[in-house]
């Protein structure tokens, strides 16, 4: 008798474990039907869990607002997504883009992960001057200290009349290579013509140094507009530095991306030799300009 009561009250216990495990499964299946959303957090982002979604620091403005008020915005969601892809080099597989419900009302969150050194304030400045144009506001901008020492996340509300419609969170990923990349441009074929193409390079504002022979038939003239315009002028190409050389290309496209694939690969230090060439100029003048947000530096040669 004894061992059959035992046997029984092994049996119960048994019983209620199974009971409470079902009940735990079933509790965790209700809470994931509650939530209804993807993670807030990219998965492979290194910035903590709660920084995906910090609130408005005050109670001045209002989160979300109704679906068809929403598609107002699209167009701006878009437009921030290409300036962050073509002016600032970030992957678009780099960005996510969710439509989040929040007390009846929808906003658009936009999650970036960006490299340490990401150019903060001249992006805070471009998305001010797209968002005026486009009649919309910065309503609020918070910083929070990333994991990676010195890095930090910063989160975004835009909207108008006081409706937040989207939040941006620019998320730093340790994972990424740092930018920030000091180099030198040598353009070389000078001094056989004294034409609108080498007055064009002559007139380019950044600090390029100009390989102009001695010799040539315009070459005095070359060099003393090149200095007057505070470049610096060689009589031949460098030889002690390392040198990478960016190659023409008819193509305006291609040259641009051969320019942007040149300075990825050329470390920092390094010299760039371009040539006197209409595509070399065109895409120096689309390029240069923005290569700030890039977090390249072109320096004088030295």
């Amino acid at each position: 008798m004894a061992a059959f009561a035992g046997h029984q009250k092994q049996r119960a216990l048994k019983i209620l474990a199974t009971v409470a495990l079902g009940l735990a499964a079933l509790h965790l299946w209700l809470s994931h039907e509650r939530v209804g959303s993807p993670p807030l957090v990219d998965p492979e982002s290194d910035a903590p869990q709660d920084a995906a979604l910090l609130p408005a620091r005050d109670n001045r403005y209002r989160i979300g607002t109704t679906e068809q008020t929403l598609n107002e915005y699209a167009l701006m969601d878009t437009l921030i997504d290409s300036m962050l892809v073509n002016d600032y080099g970030i992957w678009r597989k780099w960005i996510r883009n969710d439509r989040v419900q929040r007390e009846n009302a929808l906003y658009l969150r936009k999650i970036v992960r960006i490299p340490p050194g990401f150019a903060a304030t001249l992006f805070n400045i471009d998305l001010k001057q797209l968002a005026e144009a486009h009649r919309w506001d910065i309503l609020d901008v918070r910083e929070k200290m990333a994991r990676q020492a010195g890095a930090v996340d910063f989160f975004l509300d835009i909207g108008r009349d006081r409706t937040v419609y989207s939040q941006i969170h620019m998320l730093v990923n340790r994972n990424f290579r740092p930018v920030g990349k000091d180099l030198s441009l040598v353009v070389s074929g000078f001094g056989l013509s004294y034409d609108e193409l080498t007055r064009a390079f002559l007139q380019l504002p950044e600090p390029i140094a100009l390989v102009v022979p001695t010799g040539q038939q315009y070459s005095k003239i070359i060099s003393h507009e090149a200095r007057r315009s505070g470049k610096v002028v060689l009589n031949r190409l460098p030889e002690k530095r390392e040198l990478v050389y960016l190659e023409d290309d008819p193509d305006e496209g291609a040259m641009k991306q051969r320019l942007y694939d040149t300075l990825e690969k050329a470390p920092s230090g390094a010299c760039i030799v371009a040539y006197e060439k209409v595509g070399t100029l065109n895409a120096l003048r689309s390029v240069l300009p923005r290569l700030a947000k890039r977090g390249y530096r072109i320096v004088g040669y030295r």
